[in-house]
């Protein structure tokens, strides 16, 4: 009996130690991290088209010869100066004629409504002396347009740019004459979009412009094109402006051997008080060329939710899940996911709070319930 009674014992020391021997070897080791809230942002990468908003490019609107041109490619010109001249005589006779005979129907017209005062003349002779002057206001502003078109001056002070007339030559209504630049060299970038950004954009989205320069969308039109998209205008920071902004603060990303990127610029946006981490390249360009097209990054829909970084998300034929560690046990969880930035991933769920501990590694070796063991990083 005392022989079956220590058999028993030791049977039973041994179904013991296999016992916890199975339950140590099923404990999974796992690395984990906190779930925390960060500042998210989408992007949107499109290519504009630069403009000088003082610009202009003058075509002919009057036929003729040039008979004089007053002004060469790259001067600097004030406003009124006159540049080109077609046709002299003819532009200076025919506003002479449309203004002499404004002058007699404006004094006959006076005549006609201080006789019908007094009542000398008849209701229709005073209409017909006013329709008579209308019709002399409306052809002295004909002729105020043709000689304007025929003696161009300059509408504001300026730089001349490329400027083909040449003395003698025969214009046509349609022909290039010369583009003339503000001096103030204000610019814009202007932006096409798609349908489905029009409620994400609006005025002040930040944009970042060739990768160095700063700015925010000045106006946005929700007119649909022919192509089905949007324009919004992008107004560029005035060069001194730009280049007196206080420095921004950096943060050290990569290899300072390379050229490329190495570091980032820590941009705060004042009215959310949200920042953005943004490539900075280290030259910034005062001016952009006219009518040059330009790569624009636009930062849409700023917020903050709470985040993981993207190896935490699984998925299977029911949607995204990922592993939280509830003591030392894996929890399968379901969740929405957002905005994808820097690395981490928004997600939505109910059932997982800001600092729960969720599977960085380890996750195809766990399931539902799984005992873990947190590995130190």
């Amino acid at each position: 009996m005392f022989i079956k009674f220590i058999n028993l014992l030791i049977l039973l020391i041994s179904l013991s130690v296999i016992a916890n021997k199975e339950a140590t070897t099923n404990v999974i080791s796992v690395k984990a991290t906190k779930v925390q809230i960060a500042e998210l942002y989408d992007i949107f990468n499109v290519v504009g088209q630069c403009q000088n908003d003082n610009s202009r490019n003058y075509y002919a609107n009057a036929t003729g010869v040039v008979e004089k041109v007053s002004a060469s490619q790259g001067e600097i010109v004030k406003k009124g100066d006159t540049l080109l001249v077609i046709d002299k005589n003819i532009a200076e006779t025919t506003k002479s004629r449309a203004a002499a005979l404004l002058n007699t129907k404006q004094a006959a017209y006076n005549r006609k409504a201080a006789l019908f005062a007094k009542k000398f003349v008849s209701s229709e002779e005073y209409k017909r002396s006013k329709s008579e002057l209308e019709d002399a206001k409306f052809n002295y502003s004909k002729a105020l347009k043709t000689y304007n078109d025929m003696i161009i001056t300059a509408p504001y002070s300026g730089k001349i740019g490329v400027i083909k007339a040449k003395v003698g030559d025969e214009i046509k209504i349609g022909d290039y004459l010369f583009s003339i630049t503000g001096t103030e060299n204000s610019q814009s970038i202007f932006i096409e979009l798609p349908e489905s950004l029009s409620e994400k954009v609006g005025i002040d989205t930040e944009v970042l412009i060739a990768g160095k320069i700063k700015s925010k969308i000045g106006a946005v039109s929700h007119y649909l094109s022919d192509n089905g998209t949007i324009t919004a205008k992008i107004i560029l920071p005035c060069a001194t402006d730009f280049l007196n902004n206080e420095a921004p603060k950096k943060e050290f990303e990569g290899n300072t051997s390379t050229r490329t990127a190495v570091y980032k610029e820590i941009h705060k946006d004042a009215s959310t008080g949200l920042t953005y981490k943004l490539p900075l390249k280290m030259s910034y360009s005062k001016n952009l060329l006219h009518n040059s097209f330009i790569d624009v990054m636009l930062i849409i829909n700023p917020h903050k939710n709470l985040t993981v970084p993207e190896s935490c998300i699984q998925r299977d034929n029911q949607g995204n899940f990922i592993y939280k560690i509830d003591g030392d046990t894996s929890k399968k969880l379901y969740v929405k996911i957002g905005t994808r930035t820097e690395g981490l991933i928004e997600i939505i769920s109910n059932d997982i709070q800001e600092g729960d501990l969720v599977v960085t590694e380890g996750m195809t070796k766990i399931g539902d319930g799984s005992k873990v063991k947190i590995l130190e990083k």
